[in-house]
Formats: structure tokens, C-alpha cells, sequence
């Protein structure tokens, strides 16, 4: 959980924004896989759906995919290099 249970759509959008295309994609799809609306927002449901999944459900892939995938780091770098003017102080 995050604070203020943001939707899922908006670290979706973060990763599109640096360039993480796929990771984005990827986020988009595992939520899809939910049967119900806002799982962001349902941690009871959302924890009592994942305990049903086998260890190689396509959700859990798509997490793998996502988690340790350095490629992201090197993408968010070169966004804050083009961007750096907007993360200065004022």
C-alpha cells in the first residue's frame, strides 16, 4: 500500500514519462489481471485473490519483471540529466 492509495495508473504513467514503456505496459497488464475494479484500494481482497495464484502466475511474472530491473534506473538518470531544470531549487 501506498499512502493515500493512489491508482496503480499513475505509477504507470511515472515509468511511461522516464521512458519505461515496457515497465508501464506491464503494470497496466497486472492490473488488469484482477478480477475487480481499484485493487489499490481493497488490500483485503487484493492479498485473499494473490493467495490463490500459483508461484508462476502471469502477475507474479510481470512483478519479476519489474523489480530489480535495472534498466529503470538507467532510464530515470538520463530523464533527470534532459530534465534537470526542473529539479533544481528555485
Amino acid at each position: 500500500d501506498w499512502p493515500g492509495s493512489p491508482s496503480y495508473s499513475v505509477f504507470s504513467s511515472a515509468y511511461r514519462a522516464i521512458g519505461a514503456t515496457q515497465v508501464a505496459n506491464a503494470i497496466d497488464q497486472a492490473i488488469g489481471l484482477f478480477p475487480f475494479d481499484e485493487p489499490q484500494l481493497k488490500l483485503e481482497l487484493r492479498n485473499e485473490f494473490l493467495s490463490t495464484l500459483p508461484e508462476n502466475h502471469l502477475l507474479f511474472q510481470l512483478g519479476d519483471s519489474i523489480c530489480g530491473n535495472e534498466s529503470i534506473w538507467l532510464q530515470l538518470s538520463e530523464y533527470v540529466r534532459q530534465n534537470a531544470q526542473a529539479f533544481r531549487s528555485a
